[in-house]
């Protein structure tokens, strides 16, 4: 039995997941990519990064780590280029979810990130 609290759950994983995710959480991670665009430019940059994980460590009573969100970040920044392409973004669901997580709750998460923006 998981004896984690939620907000645990919502922590980085140390067995990424392996599982590809559906096509409707595809979609609704990408309502979420736009509003965390705010200059509209089709990346993320560190500052819209660093807001959004701050409103969700709140809404889920979790510890925020600033520097840690920023090891995150560039860790998810593939390319180096300085922002998350919508891919990057996707690809960083992988770490912070393990393949135990069932899709349901995924999409739970992502839509109480969404009410969080």
């Amino acid at each position: 039995e998981d004896s984690r609290s939620e907000g645990a759950k919502c922590q980085k994983s140390t067995t990424p997941h392996t599982m590809p995710f559906s096509e409707a959480v595809k979609a609704k991670v990408m309502e979420v990519f736009k509003k965390l665009d705010t200059n509209g430019n089709g990346t993320i940059e560190l500052e819209e990064h660093l807001a959004f994980e701050k409103k969700c460590a709140e809404r889920f009573e979790i510890d925020y780590n600033e520097e840690e969100k920023k090891k995150e970040f560039n860790d998810s920044d593939t390319n180096k280029d300085g922002t998350l392409s919508f891919e990057e973004f996707f690809a960083s669901l992988d770490k912070v979810v393990p393949d135990f997580v069932p899709e349901e709750a995924v999409m739970k998460y992502v839509e109480e990130c969404l009410q969080s923006l």
